[in-house]
């Protein structure tokens, strides 16, 4: 598959060096000549240092033999126009642009089959709801969710004081034992797909797949606090972000209070949120900890345009006894930090994105893509047709690639953790990780198409 992308920032870049690691044809066309020497120097793709609404650029960019045109740069209408140009005058069967303006995402003008703008995608609206999703289940780590709701991914960061710290995971389900698998491990920047006999380390991040009652009770037998139903929430920062978040999650009849430092910005948030306390002040004056008593607060979101002010206020907040934490991060190399200083959940309107537009480039081959690591790995999820290959065959006997795994196996409503003896059924909903590298081994293996 061919795909041309406009814009080699934070979400172009991303998205491009993870195609690039399936064996995608990708093609960037980034316009500032910096960003466009350290893409070149970088990724394995033609990266053309051009103004991308220019019909000269886009016909050089091979736009009239390719199968996808995804437009992300930081200008709203070049992404429109340039999205218009690749469907008017080059034909491209879909299009996919990103939008920084909300109001573009409620206009019936787009993604219209006249304009032939395919999906609108909104960085900022993907992390609310991200974030959002994160609340309800808790907050007491990352999470990934699926559309089989029977089965869910957390990311459980092991301490010095963990008690699975030494133990083998052959080890670790003896002594506590469930229906879970660890399905990867973050170690020092590197995912390792484990097997029964790697032993545990303090600082490990492990990617754990279970339903969720099996995973709270094992992240409180950690010492994590797993907290049903949080009501006590504070949001800091009342940009798009945090308005959406507090939109979101006052639905569910909590007390959210906003603490924002713009007095314009507070009048409009107390105009628009309803039942929502509105705090004019600074989270950097230390007072407002002790004024408001945010320490009796069960969660704390931070999602101020300062990612740094964000993991420290949301690490102090927890010092304080704050219980959950949750903060919005746009260096994907933060996260690790985050978890070392208490933080329990992070979320990056990138990433975000990225993993949108990577669900909605499979063509509906598979129900939703995860990429975690910074894209050195993805999980994903996808129903099995007649058609498939390996239906009825032994898992034992599937040719998975070399690092992959098939996590779990949904069927009517129940979760399986399977063996090499478990046969899979047409109708089966399967969630499988693996390497970038091996993506299309593995859309060929299920699907029966790459």
């Amino acid at each position: 598959m061919k795909i041309v992308i406009a814009g080699a920032g934070g979400v172009g870049y991303q998205l491009a060096s993870q195609l690039i690691a399936k064996e995608y044809d990708v093609v960037l066309i980034e316009k500032e000549a910096e960003v466009a020497k350290h893409v070149a120097n970088h990724l394995d793709c033609i990266v053309i240092n051009d103004e991308a609404n220019r019909l000269s650029v886009l016909r050089e960019a091979g736009l009239a033999s390719a199968d996808c045109f995804i437009s992300v740069t930081d200008s709203d209408e070049v992404n429109l126009v340039t999205a218009l140009m690749a469907h008017s005058e080059f034909h491209v069967p879909r299009k996919i642009v990103r939008v920084g303006n909300s109001d573009y995402l409620k206009s019936k003008s787009f993604g219209t089959s006249d304009l032939g703008i395919n999906h609108l995608i909104n960085p900022e609206m993907e992390a609310a709801a991200a974030i959002a999703r994160t609340v309800r289940e808790g907050a007491y780590s990352d999470v990934y969710l699926f559309k089989s709701e029977a089965v869910q991914m957390r990311t459980l960061a092991l301490t010095d004081e963990s008690p699975f710290i030494a133990l083998s995971l052959q080890e670790m389900r003896t002594a506590h034992g469930g229906d879970y698998l660890v399905a990867a491990i973050i170690r020092d920047d590197e995912v390792l797909i484990p097997t029964g006999h790697t032993v545990l380390r303090a600082g490990d991040l492990l990617q754990i797949v279970a339903d969720k009652e099996t995973l709270e009770e094992l992240f409180e037998r950690s010492g994590h606090s797993v907290i049903d139903n949080l009501r006590e929430v504070i949001i800091v920062g009342g940009g798009r972000i945090g308005r959406q978040v507090a939109r979101s999650i006052k639905q569910r009849k909590r007390h959210v209070k906003i603490i924002e430092s713009s007095y314009a910005k507070c009048k409009q948030l107390s105009q628009e949120l309803a039942n929502v306390t509105i705090i004019h002040s600074d989270i950097t004056d230390e007072s407002i900890f002790d004024e408001e008593q945010l320490h009796n607060y069960e969660l704390i979101i931070t999602t101020t345009g300062n990612q740094e002010l964000n993991m420290l206020s949301a690490a102090y907040a927890k010092s304080l006894g704050v219980k959950q934490a949750i903060a919005l991060v746009h260096n994907s190399n933060y996260v690790r930090i985050a978890t070392r200083v208490g933080i329990d959940s992070t979320v990056s309107p990138k990433g975000s994105a990225v993993d949108a537009i990577l669900s909605l480039l499979t063509g509906g081959k598979f129900r939703s893509v995860h990429t975690i690591a910074n894209g050195q790995a993805e999980v994903v999820e996808m129903t099995l047709y007649e058609h498939c290959p390996v239906l009825q065959s032994p898992l034992k006997d599937v040719p998975m690639p070399a690092n992959s795994l098939i996590l779990s196996v949904v069927r009517d409503n129940q979760h399986h953790l399977p063996d090499g003896n478990f046969c899979l059924r047409a109708g089966d909903d399967i969630i499988v990780i693996n390497l970038l590298a091996s993506s299309g081994e593995i859309e060929q293996l299920f699907t029966g198409s790459a």
